[in-house]
């Protein structure tokens, strides 16, 4: 959460999801270790958009967390996205 914090996102997970994580954790058999590889795992490609001045919050949820779906991304149309840094020679 802290992450998502420092760019001004909400990162909700849901009580499913959170129930999910822990039983891919139990299933590990590493117990508390693997809650944080798992969340890491699934918020990487959240963690890199989640600086877009547009995106206000994340949703962790039973689907994304199972791996059928990646987080939901919440972005506030009335904020402007980040614009692509040009590519090239000027």
């Amino acid at each position: 959460r802290y992450l998502f914090a420092l760019s001004d996102v909400d990162l909700v997970v849901t009580d499913d999801a959170i129930t999910e994580i822990a039983q891919q954790a139990y299933a590990r058999g590493t117990g508390a270790r693997a809650l944080r590889s798992i969340l890491e795992n699934l918020l990487v490609d959240a963690m890199f958009v989640a600086p877009d001045p547009d995106v206000t919050a994340v949703l962790l949820d039973a689907h994304a967390a199972k791996g059928k779906q990646p987080p939901t991304v919440i972005r506030d149309p009335s904020k402007k996205p980040s614009a692509a840094p040009p590519t090239g020679p000027p």
